[in-house]
């Protein structure tokens, strides 16, 4: 658990200045009263990991031992006493009619480390999580509380992205007044952040003469791996380079949204390249906009540290959850050239757009002495899902040393994607793919994500890289879909680019389909390819 105020960094080096600074992103009316609040959806059956923020807009009727006063409020989490669970806002100006206006500061508390937020809860002898705000009087010789609310967070917790604003009650010199406050929980999907990078402008000349030659330099740092991705160099540049739209997509866990996405503008010199402007992008209202099936953003204009601004589309996708259900195979081919017994599993794999993640790979039991009709009792594997096509199956037999490949199968999650829930016996093949070596009995299913609420999962489609917006056939939608090949020669297909539309920096409208590239990956020319169009 860590927090910091709207002046400082939270965890990963996140400047929540920064986050001031950005374009609003969520935009949902909040709930005026914990009664309506109760009455909303509950989204999560237990807490997830994201971040908290608490808005401190004004007090009223606030009492103090002079009749002038100066005030500021700390925001407290469990009742910390001190560190980054503790957080203050600044002192507002010299009031004489006992309503103080704190502008609006807001208290962000990063929920990393589940158990250590348990601790410090029992710790402090409550048995849920508790907020309590407090009012100061800033004096010269010794600061008073002058008041003080505190209130459960559970039920906001359960309920992510679903603003709370109204007046908590006062207590002690202040009692009968008020201080007026928005909660609001944000949490942690795993999924797909796409970019889509337009252009720069205004930027700051590191050399003072000549023109730059610019390049962008874009980062995700999850739990695991550090995803980056350099655009080419452009030689000669102006202080409004154009990126002409290229699209990045990087992979999500929980850990990269405490980190955000980072993008750099470099000027490329001989020795040492010199950064021209840099921005670290807050996720959490992304993946609560898309999750809650709000509108989009209209303005993508990021500052930039060191001056100037980037023009970026920014876009989250949750992942969905694959539930696979391994039941049994029939009439499986033998691969030993000797002995009538064989040890049967199933190896199930599936690549994601993204280098950095989203990569499949289950392994189910093995039946030993299973043979020909193994049986595996509804074992359950899990994974998730969000830019994947289609999953390879293989049944293997569990040797000593290699195991050798009894029969192999493609299943489409199309199919999966549009039915909710497939189960069915599926022949699978040799190596070559030309004779058949039995079948086999699994059922597969996708299911929410915990926290997406029921209107984005069904106004959007799920996953919702495969959304209702002529990106993804259903059985509801007839019409045909094309997708350029590389050799730009149209084809049908389940898929399209995504249609990028807006305005540069020259008042220039641009709507055009562009690749998606993974980090990593090399530049890809002539049209765009049927694997860059899942997005």
């Amino acid at each position: 658990l860590e927090g910091a105020d709207a002046a400082g960094k939270g965890g990963g080096g996140l400047d929540f200045d920064e986050i001031g600074q950005q374009p609003v992103v969520f935009r949902q009316e909040p709930l005026d009263s914990f009664e309506d609040l109760l009455d909303s959806p509950q989204k999560l059956g237990t807490m997830k990991r994201g971040r908290l923020m608490v808005i401190v807009h004004s007090a009223k009727r606030v009492k103090g031992k002079d009749k002038s006063l100066q005030c500021y409020a700390i925001v407290r989490l469990a009742g910390a006493k001190k560190g980054k669970f503790k957080v203050q806002t600044k002192t507002t100006e010299v009031i004489k009619n006992g309503n103080p206006k704190f502008k609006d500061h807001a208290c962000l508390f990063d929920i990393r480390d589940m158990e250590k937020l348990v601790d410090m809860i029992y710790k402090n002898g409550d048995k849920s999580l508790i907020c309590s705000v407090e009012i100061y009087d800033d004096n010269w010789m010794k600061d008073e509380c002058i008041g003080k609310t505190s209130f459960d967070l559970k039920d906001i917790l359960m309920r992510p992205s679903t603003p709370l604003k109204q007046d908590f009650p006062l207590d002690g010199l202040s009692e009968g007044g008020s201080v007026k406050l928005t909660v609001n929980f944000f949490a942690c999907f795993n999924g797909i952040c796409r970019v889509s990078l337009v252009e720069a402008r205004n930027l700051v000349n590191p050399d003072g003469f000549g023109k730059p030659d610019v390049y962008a330099y874009l980062t995700v740092k999850g739990g695991k791996k550090k995803q980056t991705f350099r655009t080419p160099t452009q030689k000669d540049s102006s202080l409004d380079p154009t990126f002409g739209n290229q699209q990045f997509v990087f992979w999500m866990d929980e850990e990269a949204f405490f980190n955000g996405l980072k993008i750099e503008i470099w000027d490329d010199d001989l020795g040492r390249d010199d950064l021209m402007g840099s921005v670290v992008i807050d996720l959490f209202q992304y993946a609560a906009q898309s999750t809650t099936h709000t509108s989009a953003p209209k303005d993508r204009i990021y500052p930039l540290r060191k001056g100037g601004e980037v023009v970026a589309c920014v876009e989250f996708f949750a992942a969905v959850n694959l539930q696979v259900t391994l039941k049994e195979g029939r009439n499986l081919r033998n691969p030993n050239f000797m002995g009538k017994t064989f040890d049967p599993y199933v190896y199930i794999t599936g690549e994601s757009l993204c280098a950095g993640g989203g990569k499949v790979e289950l392994k189910g039991k093995t039946h030993n002495d299973g043979s020909a009709n193994p049986n595996w009792k509804d074992e359950e594997l899990y994974c998730l899902l969000c830019d994947h096509k289609s999953l390879t199956l293989q049944v293997f037999d569990d040797d000593v040393g290699k195991d050798d490949l009894i029969g192999k199968t493609t299943i489409d999650l199309v199919e999966v994607y549009r039915e909710g829930k497939v189960e069915r016996w599926r022949e699978i093949y040799s190596k070559s793919g030309k004779k058949v070596h039995g079948e086999v009995l699994v059922k597969f299913e996708v299911k929410t994500a915990r926290g997406v609420s029921n209107e984005a999962a069904s106004k959007t489609g799920y996953p919702p890289c495969w959304d209702a917006r002529g990106r993804f056939l259903t059985d509801k939608d007839d019409k045909k879909v094309y997708t350029p090949t590389d050799k730009d020669e149209w084809k049908e297909s389940q898929v399209v680019p995504m249609v990028v539309g807006g305005y540069g920096v020259r008042g220039k409208q641009y709507d055009t389909a562009v690749p998606a590239r993974s980090a990593g990956a090399p530049a890809v020319g002539g049209g765009v390819s049927a694997m860059f169009s899942v997005l």
